[in-house]
């Protein structure tokens, strides 16, 4: 397992306070292209090829994530923020009730033509009533009806839980090389966080293999800080890197253009959702 820490004397800048971000290597699953109708050139079934989605499917699963295969500690962001967000939808069913009262109207008409006969003149007109409102749409009926009665329909608005939102993390750094030791660390956390959120391609280039996941935990004299929160695996969509922080691009000047600062923001998403389990469990704050 590799592991690098900035700034290597990162207790003595910084504290006790870390930032551990642990990358997860995806693995792969055995897959019978015989059942999904995939064959090679020869026209042979293409069975048992290892790719990095189980059953052919595009859904991330727990299965899919085995051991840590690099660890990165950084400092305590400046700044720390999570969001909670659960989603709900207001729905009214005014649209509801103007069906069952143009159903209603049109009920009425369709009785009449029943009772009076089909042949009889009040029938026949009956009938094309009730076909004249079953023209109509069910929403202008309820209208109609309410400006002739000077009643509005009750819209019963009910609020329904659509589900839970992805929490999202974006994390920022102002990385200050100190000496080489440093910049050799920046160098390989930014190369490899940038191979990690990018998939491989797998059967040639038929198919990707899904990039690692990463696990966000705050580390306080070595030991998870139960005061602030972890993650659940997350995917990393978004890296940017600013050689230079945004400013003046400096280099050091025994170096090969090792640069003197650099501005990285990172986007992570997760990918569960929370429950009131997660919650409930002992020494686990998320």
């Amino acid at each position: 397992m590799e592991k690098y820490t900035y700034p290597t004397n990162m207790q003595e800048r910084f504290g006790t306070n870390q930032l551990c971000i642990k990358i997860y290597e995806t693995t792969a699953s055995n897959i019978d292209f015989s059942q999904v109708g995939v064959y090679n050139a020869d026209g042979l079934p293409m069975n048992n090829i290892i790719l990095g989605q189980p059953e052919a499917s595009n859904i991330r699963s727990k299965s899919q994530t085995s051991s840590v295969k690099t660890t990165i500690f950084l400092p305590t962001p400046l700044s720390i923020a999570t969001n909670y967000s659960v989603s709900y939808e207001d729905v009214s069913l005014t649209g509801l009730g103007s069906s069952l009262i143009g159903k209603s109207v049109g009920g009425v008409a369709d009785t009449l033509s029943k009772v009076l006969g089909k042949k009889s003149t009040k029938a026949v007109i009956a009938s094309g009533l009730d076909k004249f409102f079953k023209s109509i749409p069910t929403k202008e009926i309820g209208q109609a009806s309410s400006a002739i009665t000077g009643l509005a329909i009750n819209p019963h608005q009910e609020l329904l839980l659509n589900g839970v939102k992805f929490r999202d993390f974006k994390i920022t750094y102002n990385l200050i090389a100190k000496n080489k030791s440093d910049s050799e660390a920046i160098k390989n956390i930014i190369k490899t966080l940038k191979a990690s959120m990018h998939p491989e391609l797998t059967l040639g280039s038929f198919l990707f293999k899904y990039p690692s996941e990463f696990e966000l935990l705050f580390f306080n004299s070595g030991k998870n800080n139960t005061y602030l929160f972890r993650t659940k695996k997350c995917i990393l969509k978004n890296l940017q890197v600013s050689y230079g922080g945004g400013k003046n691009f400096v280099t050091f000047k025994d170096s090969d253009g090792a640069p003197v600062e650099i501005e990285l923001v990172m986007d992570f998403q997760e990918t569960e959702i929370l429950t009131q389990d997660d919650f409930e469990q002992q020494n686990e704050e998320y």
